[in-house]
């Protein structure tokens, strides 16, 4: 089992660690003027239909709170003008950009994952909304390059907010506390060094005093390969029945079309009469988790999940670049 550390209990409340984070960028975009970039204003958004409206980006590195539990998540931003009660939505963005962008070069969005909130009227006043479920979205794997904002009044509302941007006097804060999860997962493996990842433990669990961790930076050529081994002490087996998907984690660089995952579960000589799996999956710049449940999986032979010895896992880019910078993070095997 994996315990999470740095817990600790004050005045009843559970502590965390905090951080504070300005915007690494942040613009504003304009349907009416679909060109126009506004990178050094104000962040301007407002409800006057597609062909009428602002929306603004920014991002913050959330690097440092990705497989964290969040135990809250304030969004800060200095409202210059805020006249009407308005409604903030805010949703990831999946696709990256750079504050040159403009409404026509607008990245994709993720619909699903949304906030709203209305916020109290008032000019020259900080306004605080509390957007820990988005992320705590970004903290368990969703992909984010950023927040869009939008005016979530109907459009005949027409509500207008204008917010002090990073070049401003005020410039928005995102304070996250939060802490190490207590997970029932079984960490295979966190990869220091790709290769051979020999790990010591047996039934129920696996020794996290030699276990590896880190992450390693691997800069790949154009569709080359990351191959990770996970191979048990020769006297021990997992039992494996009671979990039922496999995660791979990783961060790429730069933009690939897709990857593909062969993995491997042996269950006698290593890579002989395993159960195994290949899968396609698009992938983005910036975080990929592929997820391969284990009902998916092929059985050769008299494979079985209760002695499983170890696991090999290929990873392939199909990259449109000359390279590619991958930080592979970990192979986690879930409940």
């Amino acid at each position: 089992m994996r315990l999470g550390l740095g817990l600790g209990l004050g005045k009843g409340i559970m502590a965390g660690k905090k951080i504070v984070l300005n915007p690494i960028k942040d613009c504003h975009v304009y349907s009416w003027a679909p060109d126009q970039v506004y990178n050094n204003n104000n962040i301007l958004i407002y409800n006057g239909g597609i062909g009428d409206s602002h929306y603004g980006l920014m991002k913050f590195d959330l690097s440092s709170i990705i497989g964290k539990e969040i135990i809250n998540a304030k969004l800060k931003l200095y409202a210059i003008t805020l006249a009407d009660p308005t409604v903030i939505g805010i949703k990831l963005i999946t696709f990256n950009w750079e504050e040159s962008v403009t409404y026509n070069t607008r990245p994709n969005i993720n619909s699903t994952v949304h906030f709203l909130e209305s916020i109290t009227v008032g000019n020259n006043a900080w306004k605080t909304l509390d957007i820990k479920s988005l992320i705590q979205a970004v903290a368990d794997g969703a992909i984010y390059e950023g927040l869009w904002l939008y005016v979530g009044n109907a459009v005949s509302d027409y509500r207008t907010a204008e917010f002090s941007s990073s070049e401003g006097a005020n410039i928005p804060i995102l304070e996250i506390t939060y802490k190490d999860k207590i997970s029932t997962n079984l960490v295979l493996a966190e990869c220091d060094d790709i290769g051979d990842l020999t790990l010591q433990g047996c039934v129920g669990g696996l020794d996290l005093v030699n276990k590896v961790s880190g992450t390693s930076s691997i800069k790949l050529t154009k569709n080359a390969d990351i191959v990770g081994y996970f191979i048990a002490d020769a006297s021990c087996v997992y039992d494996l029945s009671s979990y039922t998907k496999l995660k791979f984690r990783f961060y790429v660089a730069n933009n690939s079309n897709i990857a593909s995952v062969a993995a491997l579960f042996f269950t006698t000589t290593p890579f002989d009469f395993g159960i195994n799996f290949v899968k396609y999956e698009a992938v983005v710049s910036g975080w990929n988790m592929i997820e391969v449940a284990f009902a998916d999986f092929t059985t050769n032979g008299a494979a079985n999940w209760a002695t499983v010895k170890g696991l090999r896992f290929i990873i392939n880019l199909i990259a449109d670049n000359n390279t590619e910078v991958v930080n592979f993070d970990k192979v986690e095997v879930l409940k």
